[in-house]
């Protein structure tokens, strides 16, 4: 699923595949959307990164985060993505590709789920 979702960005022109020796190992992909405030202002909106776990602590992570904003900077004026609490990215890697810490997300998940 997370493939083949990359696969669909890839197509739009805003998803990006890393490969080692043809196997697909990490994707990072978003939409291109007006900001809400300001509709002239166009952002690239990340929808996923992700890596596999056995290329984690390799450069692939990184690769992908400087292909990412290389394509915000072709297709849009801003981007934003997002890392899990749980994600072991670097806050300063972020900011060496100027990303800011500009908000934080809580999530509510239904104990019956």
């Amino acid at each position: 699923m997370l493939f083949r979702s990359a696969s669909k960005m890839l197509v739009e022109g805003t998803g990006l595949i890393a490969y080692k020796k043809d196997r697909p190992v990490g994707a990072i992909g978003g939409v291109v959307l007006p900001n809400i405030y300001n509709p002239n202002i166009l952002v690239l909106t990340e929808l996923l990164w992700y890596v596999l776990p056995d290329f984690r602590q390799t450069r692939v992570g990184f690769q992908l985060l400087k292909a990412y904003r290389e394509l915000a900077d072709s297709v849009a004026d801003e981007a934003s993505l997002s890392t899990l609490t749980s994600s072991q990215i670097n806050p300063s890697s972020l900011q060496k590709f100027g990303f800011e810490l500009k908000e934080s997300s809580y999530y509510y998940i239904r104990k019956d789920v």
